[in-house]
């Protein structure tokens, strides 16, 4: 990020930040689904819930996954969540935060302090799950390739891929303003002055949730 841009982004934060609280009671408002589970590869599905001032149904909140895991953690979710996170000595060491593993895919827990809120967190969440009002969030970030699109099409629940290049699934979110990057940036910075963050700029996800909810009642 150029100095130019960190200006602009500053500017922006401050602009945003009062605007947001207008914009996440209206958010709230419209929500119907209120009892549903995010399953997210990054911190979007955390920074959601917050918005929407609901309680963290998932276990996946303040981590990351590698793209190949996630895809991989998905197709077999209730598998992997009753599994208990073990920590990672080495790359835990390696990255200055707590890595973990979960049978053969890793946690990058880079917003817990250590490894027993890790696992205290993980099971306390696992148990509120709901499968029947699940949904899952993802991004290009981390190593996805578009090799896994048709896997992630088979992923059993409602999911939404935000990418940089618009790639012809139906699932699939293209982000236009990294469309000259490898991969989306950081979807939760403010999109513009008025408190709109990138991962609702084109894409409603009130309305997918409650879209997906009416479905089934």
């Amino acid at each position: 990020m150029t100095i130019i841009e960190r200006i602009i982004k500053k500017l922006r934060d401050i602009s945003a930040k009062p605007r947001r609280r207008n914009i996440c009671t209206k958010m709230r408002d419209r929500l119907e689904n209120e009892d549903f589970s995010i399953i997210s590869s990054n911190c979007i599905g955390g920074i959601l819930c917050h918005d929407l001032n609901i309680r963290f149904n998932s276990p996946t909140v303040n981590m990351f996954f590698d793209a190949a895991d996630f895809v991989k953690f998905c197709a077999n979710i209730q598998y992997y969540t009753n599994l208990i996170p073990e920590e990672d000595l080495e790359l835990t060491k390696s990255y200055g935060y707590p890595v973990c593993r979960l049978g053969d895919v890793h946690l990058y827990c880079v917003h817990y302090k250590n490894f027993n809120q890790i696992r205290d967190k993980w099971i306390e969440r696992s148990q509120r799950i709901n499968y029947d009002n699940l949904f899952i969030i993802m991004t290009d970030r981390n190593g996805l390739t578009e090799d896994m699109l048709p896997q992630i099409s088979q992923i059993p629940y409602p999911k939404i891929l935000y990418s940089a290049k618009p790639y012809k699934f139906d699932f699939v979110v293209h982000v236009r303003e990294f469309e000259k990057e490898n991969q989306v940036g950081q979807l939760h910075f403010f999109a513009d002055f008025l408190g709109n963050r990138y991962y609702e700029k084109y894409f409603d996800l009130v309305n997918w949730l409650n879209l997906e909810y009416n479905k089934n009642i």
